[in-house]
């Protein structure tokens, strides 16, 4: 744990700065959609070295989430309504995207098994991909979007037993009858 500890601090200090400098709402500049540009970059750069990765890169992370917030295309992109659907879905996705790839995957790995590899990669991508996130937003709005809200569980309930039958009683009919 106290080798990730840094990631943890930079999430802690992020929300420091959006709620106590920005309150709530940061104010947008074009400049760091140039941040933006630069960092997704070196972030897969700061990956290719272990050192880098555990100091550099929650730097760089930091910086990417401030032109995530503050940039006005970057920020417009990250609250486009089907990036966020995908971000909420993240759960979901964790949860089964493996055996989604498993699945889809039989079925799909000869398809382009012909082509150069990067091809054969990006069809295989997009084949599954697409499949990933048809599945996983079906089991997303099906049983963990419903399960977010507080009374979950009694609507659970409710439904459930509005599917039971239930006898209906005469005029002066008692239980015992």
């Amino acid at each position: 744990m106290l080798a990730y500890l840094q990631f943890f601090l930079i999430g802690f200090f992020l929300a420091d700065v959006f709620l106590i400098n920005w309150k709530n709402s940061p104010p947008r500049r074009s400049y760091w959609d140039l941040v933006a540009l630069a960092g997704w970059p070196l972030l897969f750069l700061a990956l290719q070295s272990t050192v880098l990765t555990h100091w550099l890169f929650p730097g760089l992370l930091f910086m990417m989430y401030c032109a995530a917030f503050r940039g006005r295309w970057i920020n417009r992109f990250f609250s486009n309504r089907w990036i966020t659907a995908v971000g909420g879905m993240c759960y979901s996705i964790y949860l089964i995207h493996y055996e989604v790839i498993s699945a889809v995957g039989r079925f799909t790995k000869a398809l382009g098994s012909h082509l150069p590899n990067p091809v054969y990669l990006v069809v295989q991508f997009v084949l599954v991909g697409t499949r990933i996130v048809i599945i996983c937003g079906v089991y997303f709005v099906v049983l963990e979007k419903p399960c977010m809200r507080r009374d979950w569980p009694q609507r659970c309930w409710q439904s459930i037993t509005s599917l039971i039958p239930v006898k209906q009683s005469r005029p002066g009919e008692t239980f015992a009858d």
